[in-house]
């Protein structure tokens, strides 16, 4: 999920249920989640978020999360 969100709070974003990794670069922000209805629900009622996006994960994000070792597990 993308959005544009003047003054994003990186850890107020990241510790939204659901939330598995954000990414703010200047008014832009970047969401991976597993509920993108309850991320948009939020963004669009509770922040002044605009121009909201969202997009599924493609063939190539599937295969590296299953191909790619993760760290301590």
């Amino acid at each position: 999920m993308r959005a544009t969100l003047p003054g994003a709070d990186h850890a107020a974003l990241a510790a939204l249920p659901g939330v598995d990794a954000v990414e703010v670069r200047g008014d832009s922000m970047l969401v991976r989640t597993g509920d993108s209805d309850a991320i948009a629900r939020h963004l669009l009622t509770r922040t002044v978020a605009r121009d909201v996006e969202i997009t599924s994960r493609n063939l190539e994000d599937a295969f590296l999360a299953l191909t790619t070792e993760r760290i301590g597990a």
